[in-house]
């Protein structure tokens, strides 16, 4: 597919089947890219530079606030690798509880995508989250999520991704979002690996609500929370169940580096061997036990 080609026309309403888009910028306009199930979109190679920021030579560009790849119909099995994705307008609005499901530069319009896997992309600009609504099994690799959300979207869903199903994301840099760089919410479980998530506006990292599971090890958790609104952290685990925090570098976090707090489900888990490197360690709460944590590396000993 050329840049000149109607990439939603050729997309929409297939299934099952691979679609090369050559290097160049893809504006569908309007438009929203809708891949049916087992359907790959996939870009020309990326150069990746430390810290992970990714470099992508096929951009796919649009203007509807329903996303960029929206799931408008249920779709299991895609695959999106190699792309730039880019600019999901939109607005909350309080009398509209639907608006939330807006300004998703992949927006899984509420759970309607299983098994997505998102690779070697870089996702940014979006007015909402780089990655939303997604549902149960998506894994996310090499993804670079940076400078999404806006003030309207605050509190509900604004940030790098977020979703109530449960992801895993392995070796990304998630930086400079407004709102949580990464978030799981309302029941939701994840595996967090290997990123590097710096200057989100609120947590880098965020386990909520949930009775799931949350296993967030050995990323750089660095200089979050900076809009400095409390009670803020670089992890926050809150109102939630079975939490493994560990072997994670942290520094320049506002209030704490680790934070468990909430009443709304129990709080539970774990914390050690992660390096501090100054920032606060917030344990308080019942069920939740930490140690070896501190200034320097720990000794591995993470279970399985």
């Amino acid at each position: 597919i050329s840049p000149e080609d109607d990439l939603a026309a050729a997309v929409n309403e297939t299934s099952g089947e691979t679609f090369c888009l050559l290097p160049g910028t893809h504006d569908i306009g309007t438009h929203t890219v809708q891949p049916g199930s087992g359907t790959r979109l996939v870009g020309a190679p990326v150069t990746i530079t430390a810290p992970g920021a990714i470099s992508a030579p096929t951009k796919l560009r649009g203007s509807s606030p329903e996303g960029i790849i929206e799931f408008s119909r249920p779709a299991t099995g895609v695959v999106i690798e190699n792309l730039d994705i880019c600019c999901a307008p939109g607005a909350k609005l309080d009398t509209d509880n639907s608006t939330k499901q807006l300004g998703r530069g992949i927006n899984g319009s509420s759970q309607r995508a299983t098994d997505l896997t998102v690779r070697f992309s870089r996702i940014h600009g979006n007015a909402n989250a780089g990655i939303g609504g997604i549902g149960d099994g998506a894994v996310i690799d090499h993804v670079e999520l940076d400078h999404n959300g806006s003030e309207s979207y605050l509190g509900c869903c604004a940030g790098g991704i977020k979703s109530a199903d449960f992801y895993s994301l392995t070796n990304s840099y998630v930086h400079d979002n407004i709102g949580n760089g990464i978030w799981v919410d309302s029941g939701g479980s994840f595996v967090v690996t290997g990123n590097v998530v710096r200057n989100n506006t609120k947590n880098g990292i965020r386990y909520e609500n949930s009775t799931g599971y949350g296993r967030i090890l050995r990323n750089v958790v660095q200089n979050n929370s900076t809009s400095r609104a409390r009670p803020g952290g670089g992890i926050e685990v809150n109102s939630a169940d079975d939490a493994q925090i560990a072997f994670n570098t942290l520094g320049r976090n506002f209030n704490a580096g680790i934070i468990f707090r909430g009443s709304r489900s129990p709080v539970s888990g774990v914390a050690y061997g992660n390096v501090l490197n100054g920032d606060r360690l917030e344990c308080g709460a019942s069920g939740v036990t930490c140690y070896d944590n501190g200034p320097r590396p720990s000794i591995n000993r993470m279970s399985s």
